[in-house]
């Protein structure tokens, strides 16, 4: 059976413009299918592409014998409703989505965010952080403000951030580089002098954040390395002495010239055994600090001397550096990291900006504060403000004087869940307004779309028509050709002579077991009980359990070499598998097919041809087609 999961696979991008004559458009029509004008620029791309993605190319007349059929099987899938069925109404609109998504971006402000990232890549920032979880935006706002007025930052971070790891650090972060924090704050962070305090950054779901930055210094680059390295976590105290002496003991050997390579696989790591020692290259942030101050501080070829870290003592050789890359070397790994990170949304919403300052978007600030006033009276987002937003009857944006998102849809949109501060249900009613906003947005930019780029509608066509297609071939051909057992019986009567083997086949039952003679007391089995074909495996398995295993075969003389000792007198083969004794049951030798299901694969292939050829006879006869050659005759020149 065929699915219509391989429709948006054969769909590929192409650029095709209407024929312009005279500085006019002229796009006649080049078929009539069922009622239906197919325009020649539609049947050109199709045409065209087609004939790029064949070798054997089609002739032109035979194409439009071919392109007729398709149209008149998208017609009678329409005229069955098939376009209302949930699961394909589902698919289309999703790749309708999908296939506009490129035109959501625009190459400047990609190369914009690329450049961004690169910026930061260059630089590491020194940081102090407070980090506070949950609904703490009162106690954020309260902290920035004594931190303003000179307030100790790490006395501030010890008392109350929620951080862990840099609580009782007073804060302090280290250096941070770029894609280690979520992209919101890097930008602010990176934004902010050395010696200021950032905002208030988060929301109500993922916390707050206040930061302080230190310093700012150069990226060091990236190290390549390898290390000796003895584990001393979670050891004893004699149990650390020795690991010392061990480490101590390498190192002189190193001293007295025994190659670093050779002393590797002394490393409790086990990967190091294997590769001497080898690390990937690394940047700063990648390991712990006390092993990324030492491997920096070396130069290509030295050796350090045992550090301290908290997993253990390391010996460290630095092999390489390397500084960061120039922008050009990085920018196709910069515009993933844009397409894939937190950034893509930024790029489609300044995409859908533009858009919405082409369509007169407005935000009516008087009807805002009415929303937020009936948040702040009823003290938050509960039953009371859930019904009085809903029955404001005002409109929050619109665009050229339409309304675009309006109370009662924003009261829908936020649900049944109830926010039981103000504030907090003020900041989810903004990122609610956002997301209906630019969900507007983004329907409005895609009805444009398909206004304006024929491109996008030859390939949105072309996918909902294969859509339709799959599910009406599936329902008269593809199914009914490998379901229909009279139809294939019947085929196969019609069509014996074209149904042969070139040479005999066993049809019949293969039993397979752990041993012979499991194998012999699984064939006695079955032999001595008058069970139904269907219940051999079921019956076999209650006795032998996993042991035994009954499958049905038909295969021909020297395709299983199994079967071939078995029924066809070649030699024992040499089974390497689980099963290791077989033997036949119920089955004969058959010189040529009996019954379709002998050789369905090619009776099916050959129902599924006749099915077709009925079915296109049945389409012509209801529906008129006309053909304009002399337009067809065009695409000849």
């Amino acid at each position: 059976m065929k699915t219509r999961s391989f429709v948006k696979s054969l769909i590929a991008v192409a650029v095709v413009l209407p024929f312009v004559v005279s500085g006019k458009v002229k796009d006649p029509v080049v078929m009539t299918v069922g009622g239906n004008d197919v325009r020649l620029s539609e049947f050109e791309y199709l045409y065209k592409k087609n004939a790029n993605h064949k070798s054997d190319t089609v002739s032109l007349d035979k194409y439009v014998d071919m392109f007729v059929n398709y149209k008149l099987k998208v017609r009678a899938a329409i005229d069955e409703d098939m376009d209302t069925l949930p699961d394909v109404r589902r698919d289309i609109e999703q790749f309708r989505v999908e296939l506009a998504a490129p035109y959501m971006r625009d190459s400047i402000i990609d190369d914009s965010l690329a450049r961004l990232i690169y910026s930061h890549k260059l630089v590491d920032v020194e940081a102090r952080g407070i980090v506070l979880t949950g609904d703490k935006r009162a106690l954020a706002d309260s902290l920035h403000a004594v931190l303003a007025a000179g307030g100790d930052f790490a006395a501030l971070a010890k008392r109350y951030s929620d951080d862990k790891s840099s609580k009782n650090n007073g804060g302090y972060f280290g250096y941070v580089y770029q894609g280690k924090l979520p992209t919101m704050i890097e930008d602010v962070l990176y934004e902010t002098p050395v010696g200021e305090i950032t905002p208030v950054m988060g929301s109500h779901e993922m916390g707050w954040c206040i930061m302080k930055v230190l310093k700012r210094r150069p990226n060091p680059g990236e190290v390549k390395a390898r290390h000796i390295f003895k584990m001393t976590m979670d050891k004893s105290g004699d149990e650390v002495k020795r690991k010392k002496h061990e480490i101590d003991s390498i190192y002189s050997l190193i001293k007295k010239g025994v190659p670093f390579a050779d002393l590797a696989p002394l490393s409790d790591e086990p990967s190091g055994k294997k590769n001497g020692g080898e690390l990937p290259w690394f940047g700063v942030g990648r390991m712990v600090p006390q092993f990324e101050r030492a491997a920096f501080a070396l130069k290509p070829g030295e050796i350090s001397a045992p550090i301290k870290s908290p997993f253990g003592y390391h010996i460290i050789m630095c092999d390489d550096k390397r500084p960061v890359g120039s922008y050009e070397s990085m920018k196709e790994a910069l515009l993933k990291e844009v397409l894939d990170g937190d950034r893509a949304s930024k790029a489609v919403e300044t995409c859908l900006d533009h858009h919405l300052a082409q369509i007169g978007f407005a935000t009516d600030s008087v009807a805002l504060n009415k929303l937020y006033s009936i948040i702040q009276s009823n003290g938050g987002f509960n039953e009371a403000s859930r019904k009085a937003i809903g029955e404001a009857m005002v409109t929050v944006y619109s665009t050229d004087g339409k309304p675009m998102v309006t109370s009662t849809e924003l009261a829908e949109a936020m649900g049944q869940n109830d926010v039981v501060d103000a504030e907090a249900a003020i900041s989810v009613m903004n990122k609610v307004l956002e997301s209906l906003k630019y969900g507007k947005a983004k329907e409005s930019f895609i009805s444009d779309l398909a206004r304006k780029s024929a491109r996008y509608n030859y390939l949105f066509n072309e996918y909902s028509d294969g859509i339709l297609l799959c599910e009406i071939s599936n329902e008269k051909v593809w199914n009914r050709a490998n379901t229909d057992a009279a139809g294939l019986e019947d085929c196969f009567r019609r069509n014996r002579k074209m149904f042969k083997w070139d040479r005999p086949h066993y049809r019949g039952y293969l039993i397979a077991a752990k041993d012979d003679s499991l194998a012999q007391a699984a064939h006695q089995y079955l032999t001595e009980n008058n069970f139904d074909e269907k219940d051999y495996s079921t019956e076999l398995r209650k006795r032998f359990l996993n042991d035994v295993k009954i499958e049905k075969v038909i295969v021909g003389k020297g395709d299983n070499a199994v079967v071939d000792y078995l029924v066809f007198g070649a030699p024992k083969p040499k089974i390497k598998a689980r099963w290791k004794g077989y033997l036949t049951f119920g089955g004969v030798v058959l010189d040529q097919p009996e019954k379709a299901t002998d050789i369905k694969g090619a009776v099916s292939q050959k129902y599924q041809q006749e099915l077709e050829e009925r079915w296109i006879k049945e389409l012509r006869s209801n529906y008129d087609v006309k053909v304009n050659r002399a337009v067809v005759n065009k695409l000849r020149k």
